[in-house]
């Protein structure tokens, strides 16, 4: 088992970012390092950066792509906050790509649809 897991957070709007400043970067002392951080939206990805090396941690990979993020092999999970439609693409691409997923809504619009 590790000592640290590192942490990519996907999706940096309003919930996405106030999961990062509380509980993820208070994490750190629990053996979470947010490693990568990701958004559409550049400004977001600059601030979530800003935020993490204002709380002492290293700065994180930073990109626009979500595809860059589940190709890094240092990463053992993602934090996906996107948009309600997003979801299911991205969480989806990242088990594919050997991560654990932390999703912050259900993954389907129906029951037919988990199936």
């Amino acid at each position: 088992m590790k000592d640290r897991i590192k942490l990519g957070v996907i999706g940096l709007g309003q919930r996405g970012e106030c999961m990062l400043r509380n509980p993820i970067i208070p994490m750190r002392q629990d053996g979470i390092d947010v490693v990568a951080v990701c958004d559409l939206i550049e400004d977001r990805v600059d601030r979530a950066v800003k935020l993490l090396l204002d709380s002492g941690a290293e700065k994180p990979f930073a990109a626009t792509d979500y595809r860059k993020v589940l190709a890094l092999e240092e990463l053992d999970a993602v934090y996906i906050a996107v948009s309600w439609e997003a979801h299911i693409e991205i969480s989806v691409a990242a088990m594919k790509a050997g991560k654990y997923v932390g999703c912050e809504v259900g993954g389907a619009y129906s029951l037919r649809e988990c199936w």
